[in-house]
């Protein structure tokens, strides 16, 4: 009966068959399924009602920091949002690479430069506190890309420069292989979520149903014994 709601296959595949007391609170009804034989592992099964963690998919390999990564995020989620393109977002990111390592703190050009993208604000960027948002940053980064004629079929350091009018107007294409990989571990991040989400939301149906029936300890038992873990 177990198996067929797949509580077992829950409890064996995030903990295994370890010592321990298995409560499963908050669930439907206020209903408790409870067990006590030294069989079932606590942390797994609340692991598993609580859904499987994400994994950290969006800097391996790009050597990025936490807050890197976020700030990566940020200008991917912003060109979404913007309805560009993903080309777009790999011309931000190789921007930001380069103007300032993806951190927001930097401050440039004798401290006239700000945020991601270093954002002059006495060349019409927006004030201190505007151009240090990376989600404001990179709204205007994007806008005035989208004002670039034809800047789809353009080299990424040529649009780079025609926004940022750098003393280095070839600086941004050394970043560009990074950029898409960045963008791709991202994209590749964002899938695993949705699918987690996805699995998180039958454990957690499966389990509701399986305290909703109140099964015998034996049961239990039994059910997590013969299951294999998946």
């Amino acid at each position: 009966m177990l198996a067929e709601l797949g509580l077992a296959k829950i409890l064996a595949a995030c903990g295994g068959l370890a010592g321990g007391v298995a409560m499963l609170a908050g669930m439907s009804g206020g209903a408790q399924l409870a067990v006590s034989a030294g069989t079932v592992n606590a942390g797994g099964t609340i692991c598993a009602y609580a859904g499987p963690s994400t994994p950290q998919a969006a800097s391996k390999g790009v050597n990025l920091s936490a807050s890197q990564t976020a700030n990566a995020k940020v200008i991917l989620d912003t060109a979404k949002k913007m309805g560009l393109p993903q080309r777009a977002a790999i011309i931000g990111i190789a921007t930001a690479l380069q103007e300032s390592d993806l951190k927001n703190t930097v401050i440039g050009d004798h401290g006239q430069a700000f945020g991601l993208f270093q954002q002059h604000p006495a060349h019409g960027w927006g004030t201190k506190k505007q151009v240090t948002d990376p989600r404001y940053a990179a709204r205007a980064f994007f806008s005035r890309l989208k004002k670039i004629n034809g800047w789809r079929d353009k080299p990424l350091t040529a649009v780079a420069q025609s926004i940022q009018r750098s003393a280095s107007p070839d600086a941004y294409a050394k970043h560009e292989q990074r950029a898409g990989t960045i963008v791709s571990a991202l994209g590749a991040a964002s899938t695993v979520k949705k699918a987690d989400a996805r699995l998180s939301a039958k454990l957690k149906q499966d389990i509701h149903l399986a305290a909703s029936l109140n099964p015998p300890r034996a049961d239990l038992i039994s059910g997590i014994k013969k299951e294999p873990a998946v």
